[in-house]
């Protein structure tokens, strides 16, 4: 039947042209007084535009479902994320208070010997951001950060935060593996993923925000992106790591085991007064 149809005659089959136009009478074969009416060529001309107004909504609508669907993955907040935030206030004040101790005994065998280490939890690291971080050092972090938290899984770290920028507001999430490289106190992380929220983002993308952003936390931040992994190599701030009168801290190692990480270092005493004590030796 559809064979022997004319292209007038599919208005049966179109709703849309049905209603402007109306159903079709007379014989299908030839041509119809329809075929030169004005007004019946006025109609057609409605029902083309009916079906262009109809194909640009749904051409808007697809867009701005689009668009939303991806500010949603952009400012969506990780599971992982909201659980920490939650955690009970007392808890984390008594994390974070084993925290300073854990410092607070590594400063103390600094004074008795050389060789140092430093071991804590990532609860024990969230708990101080959450508490005396947050009321002690306001400006440990760049203004645009906030509620910065830490996971350690054996060899992977993911860090999370909030940003506030003119250009963005979400959930940072960063995941990779942090180690020591051979030069004295500079850390490398292998970048495995950044994302916005739930959305990837490329990591040459954001470099230049990230060493812009590391720069105001005084930290030198540098890339290399040869590898499998884009590297991001950190050296650790004179205030980390000078002690004054020549002395100077020296990391040695870092070691990741289950959701503890443990710092070794080594302090470098190269006052004139040990020099001394080392030559008279």
């Amino acid at each position: 039947m559809l064979d022997n149809m004319q292209p007038d005659d599919l208005s049966e089959l179109d709703p849309i042209t049905q209603a402007v136009e109306g159903p079709i009478e007379g014989p299908i074969d030839g041509p119809t007084e329809h075929d030169t009416d004005p007004h019946r060529q006025k109609s057609r001309f409605k029902v083309w535009a009916i079906r262009l107004l109809f194909f640009g909504l749904i051409c808007v609508a697809t867009i701005i479902g689009g668009l939303v669907w991806i500010l949603s993955l952009a400012t969506a907040q990780p599971e992982f994320y909201s659980e920490i935030l939650k955690k009970d206030p007392q808890q984390q004040m008594a994390r974070g208070a084993e925290f300073e101790r854990q410092i607070l005994d590594m400063r103390n065998s600094m004074q008795l010997q050389d060789d140092w280490s430093l071991k804590v939890s990532d609860e024990q690291i969230n708990g101080w951001l959450a508490t005396t971080a947050k009321q002690n050092f306001p400006d440990l972090f760049p203004p645009a950060i906030s509620d910065p938290r830490i996971v350690i899984k054996d060899q992977d770290v993911t860090i999370a935060f909030r940003c506030d920028m003119k250009a963005f507001k979400g959930v940072v999430v960063l995941r990779g593996q942090i180690f020591l490289t051979e030069v004295l106190n500079k850390v490398g992380i292998h970048v495995h993923s950044i994302h916005s929220g739930s959305l990837p983002i490329p990591v040459a993308s954001v470099a230049t925000q990230i060493s812009a952003a590391a720069k105001d936390a005084d930290f030198d931040l540098e890339w290399e992106m040869g590898g499998e992994f884009p590297i991001a190599l950190i050296a650790m701030p004179d205030q980390l790591v000078n002690l004054g009168n020549g002395n100077y801290l020296e990391l040695k190692a870092i070691n990741f085991s289950g959701n503890e990480v443990e710092i070794i270092g080594k302090s470098h005493d190269n006052s004139e007064k040990a020099v001394q004590e080392k030559e008279d030796k």
